[in-house]
C-alpha cells in the first residue's frame, strides 16, 4: 500500500475534507438540477451541516414534486461512480481491502462509520446524516453511496440494501462485486 494512501487512510486534513464536501456539493447540486449551496468561508462542521440540510431540501423538493426522482437518482450514482473511479486511479486501489478503505475514508469526511467486509458486506452504525434525513430522503441520497462504492471497486453492484425504519441506527448492505475491464 502506498504512503500516501496509508496516511489518507489514518489522517484527514481539513483542507482535504473540505475540498470533498465542495465536490460533493456541485455534484449533488448537478443531480437536482440546482446551484450549490453556498459554503465558500465555512468551516468543515459548518460546511458538512450545509450540505447535509442542502441535499435533505432538494430531495424534500423532489419527493413533492413527485416525478424525476429516477433521473436524479441516476445523477448522484454516475456522479459518485465517476468520483470513485477518479480516487481509484489516484490512489491506485487495486483490491477489495484498498477500496473499502478509501471508502472508510471518504465515509469518514461525512462522518458516516462505514464497515465493509471482502465478502462485500456493509454496515454503517453511526451516520451524521441520520437524524436530519428521512426514510425516503435517504434513498435518494444513498444513490451516491452505492455510485461510490462501484467506482471504487471496479464494479460493486448493490444486491440488496435494508434501511433502519428511522435510519437511526444500524443499516446493512451487499455488494457483489464482478469482473470487469477496470478491476484488477
Amino acid at each position: 500500500m502506498s504512503l500516501k494512501r496509508t496516511l489518507l487512510f489514518m489522517f484527514i486534513p481539513a483542507a482535504v475534507k473540505k475540498a470533498l464536501l465542495r465536490e460533493l456539493s456541485e455534484f449533488t447540486a448537478y443531480a437536482f438540477a440546482c446551484a450549490p449551496p453556498e459554503i465558500g468561508e465555512l468551516s468543515y462542521t459548518e460546511m458538512l451541516v450545509r450540505y447535509a440540510e442542502f441535499s435533505r431540501e432538494e430531495a424534500e423538493k423532489a419527493i413533492e414534486k413527485g416525478d424525476g426522482i429516477g433521473e436524479i437518482k441516476q445523477r448522484l450514482y454516475e456522479n459518485a461512480r465517476l468520483l470513485g473511479q477518479k480516487f481509484k486511479a489516484r490512489y491506485r486501489l487495486n483490491t477489495l481491502k484498498d477500496a473499502f478503505g478509501m471508502a472508510r475514508a471518504i465515509f469518514r469526511i461525512l462522518r458516516i462509520d462505514f464497515q465493509g467486509n471482502p465478502s462485500g458486506e456493509i454496515v454503517v452504525r453511526r451516520c451524521f446524516f441520520s437524524s436530519r434525513f428521512s426514510k425516503e430522503v435517504c434513498s435518494i441520497v444513498s444513490s451516491f453511496d452505492e455510485g461510490l462504492l462501484a467506482g471504487l471497486s471496479g464494479g460493486a453492484v448493490l444486491t440488496s440494501f435494508e434501511r433502519t425504519a428511522d435510519c437511526s441506527s444500524c443499516c446493512r448492505a451487499r455488494f457483489v462485486f464482478q469482473d470487469t475491464p477496470d478491476r484488477k
